[in-house]
């Protein structure tokens, strides 16, 4: 557009030009009222390729880590899909201490949050250093204790997606063989010692049930019972996901969650979160125990042999559109290497 603009009004002007030498040749009022003519179509070009100028910098979205932290977006309110060995803890820290999400919380209270190790102590401020409050009476957040969730617990959705969740949502994902192998590793989370009254038998076995986790808690209606690794979610139901669930999981994760991360970038990840919605990048964010531990593109992290070649249809399809607007969004935002050296450098971590 701004080409075109231009090259017409270089030709304008050329023609312009020409009809100066051109007027000793034709009657003086004919050659003025060319003249005349010429003029104002070049007026009309130049104000139409100003137009397009201003129309873009007023319709440019803005791009953070440049030193501005307004944010066409806000973060508030905030629900987090926290989906087990994704990097929950962390990205929970992370929520809580973003820049006016928990006005209420006193510094005691963040120090606590920060020393924090476990999701245990953090997902309802159990623990002694804690009130009686919870996360949803001093942060803004989607507020769903009435039907028994509370914030960053492993409940189903599925129900309250359209009227509380659709526009809200942030969460991370993780490549999902190693999800679960991660997860048989920490006590067999997500496991229903309680359906079983058993361990699972092989890696094989406990992966077949937790196996479409993120599809499940996406779709489908279940709280959660505390954050300890036997606690009863709809990630260890042990019915498989179906085709039209992961169809729908699919769609709910492109409609309704504005931030999408992935737990093998988390760098990216963290940087994209502050383009999007500003904030201080703090030294924190960038300390994740699942982070880089199991990349898709490489050998590193868990041995996936013992799995015998199975694989997670299900939230393989759901990582790989998430890894799709993941990328996307790198790419809209501007997010790359040289610019997100910019909040690793305000966070003091270069």
């Amino acid at each position: 557009m701004k080409a075109m603009a231009t090259s017409l009004l270089a030709c304008a002007m050329a023609l312009l030009a020409m009809s100066e030498f051109q007027a000793e040749d034709c009657d003086e009022s004919v050659a003025e009222s060319m003249r005349t003519e010429l003029l104002q179509s070049t007026a009309v070009l130049a104000n139409t390729h100003t137009r397009v100028h201003t129309h873009a910098r007023t319709h440019a979205r803005p791009v953070q880590l440049d030193g501005d932290k307004s944010s066409e977006q806000s973060i508030t309110p905030v629900f987090f899909l926290h989906i087990p060995k994704c990097g929950g803890t962390t990205l929970a820290k992370v929520l809580l201490l973003f820049d006016g999400v928990c006005s209420k919380m006193t510094d005691q209270e963040r120090e606590n949050l920060l020393a924090a190790q476990s999701f245990g102590s953090i997902g309802k401020r159990w623990g002694v250093n804690y009130s009686e409050d919870t996360w949803e009476d001093m942060c803004s957040l989607v507020d769903l204790r009435s039907s028994g969730y509370a914030f960053g617990d492993h409940s189903g959705i599925g129900s309250l997606y359209s009227k509380y969740i659709k526009g809200h949502g942030l969460t991370v994902l993780r490549q999902p063989e190693q999800r679960i192998l991660s997860g048989y590793g920490d006590a067999f989370h997500s496991w229903r010692i309680d359906l079983f009254g058993r361990k699972p038998s092989s890696h094989l076995e406990y992966a077949k049930v937790v196996a479409g986790c993120a599809v499940k808690m996406l779709t489908r209606d279940g709280q959660a019972e505390g954050q300890s690794s036997w606690g009863s979610s709809v990630c260890g139901d042990p019915v498989p996901p179906t085709n039209d669930e992961t169809t729908l999981a699919i769609e709910r994760l492109a409609e309704g969650f504005p931030y999408v991360g992935i737990t093998e970038e988390w760098t990216q990840s963290i940087c994209l979160l502050h383009a999007m919605f500003g904030g201080t990048c703090t030294a924190h964010e960038f300390a994740s125990e699942n982070a880089g531990s199991s990349s898709a593109n490489s050998t590193a992290g868990y041995d996936t042999s013992v799995l015998e070649g199975w694989t997670d249809e299900h939230d393989g399809k759901l990582y790989a559109e998430g890894m799709r607007l993941f990328q996307n969004s790198l790419q809209h935002f501007q997010v790359n290497t040289e610019s997100c050296m910019l909040c690793m450098q305000e966070a003091g971590v270069l």
